[in-house]
């Protein structure tokens, strides 16, 4: 019997390198100089309240119903056969993750621990339980990350974009809220 899981590429195998170099080099710079911190907080937020509304109109069945779609550009091909719960979930971990490095940055302290992508991939048990934890987690999001000092000479390594400062990972958290609200579209298209 043939199995119907797809092939993908493991976890953690990146962009493809024109990928990497685009966000790296145009998108996170650019980004870094044209939008606030204000402004990327409520990207983050205005992002992620549209991925839970997406979510919001489905039926648990197809909330947990993984789709493999077409790659998204800027997120790897591991990724592209996830439910939308598990896309969330994924939110959740990666905000997280964020959330805490912008915090111990501000404070002059790199993280201690690697950041790894294949660390931050969703439970494919994810359920329907994760659109409550998703939206408390976006109603929290922005405590702790005002009034900080942003000192721009701490950075903490990105495995695909290298090392970056507090202001960069914040931009960079709105902008993944924005590729897999894109994904769960893609998602819910194939339904």
């Amino acid at each position: 019997m043939e199995s119907t899981e797809p092939t993908l590429a493991s976890p953690g195998a990146g962009l493809p390198l024109h990928e990497q170099l685009l966000i790296k080099f145009f998108i996170l710079p650019r980004l870094s100089r044209k939008l606030s911190r204000e402004e990327a907080i409520a990207l983050f937020d205005a992002e992620g309240r549209e991925a839970l509304t997406l979510a919001q109109g489905l039926s648990e069945e197809d909330l947990v119903r993984p789709v493999l779609i077409d790659r998204v550009r800027g997120i790897e091909d591991s990724s592209r056969n996830w439910s939308v719960v598990m896309t969330l979930h994924h939110l959740i971990i990666v905000g997280a993750g964020i959330k805490q490095a912008i915090q111990l940055l501000n404070r002059g302290t790199v993280p201690n621990r690697e950041t790894r992508i294949q660390d931050v991939k969703p439970d494919p048990n994810t359920g329907p339980e994760i659109l409550r934890k998703f939206e408390d987690w976006l109603d929290q999001h922005p405590e702790g990350l005002k009034n900080l000092p942003w000192p721009q000479d701490v950075k903490h390594v990105h495995p695909w974009f290298g090392p970056m400062n507090a202001d960069v990972w914040l931009r960079l958290n709105a902008v993944h809220n924005g590729l897999h609200r894109k994904q769960i579209e893609k998602i819910i298209e194939g339904l």
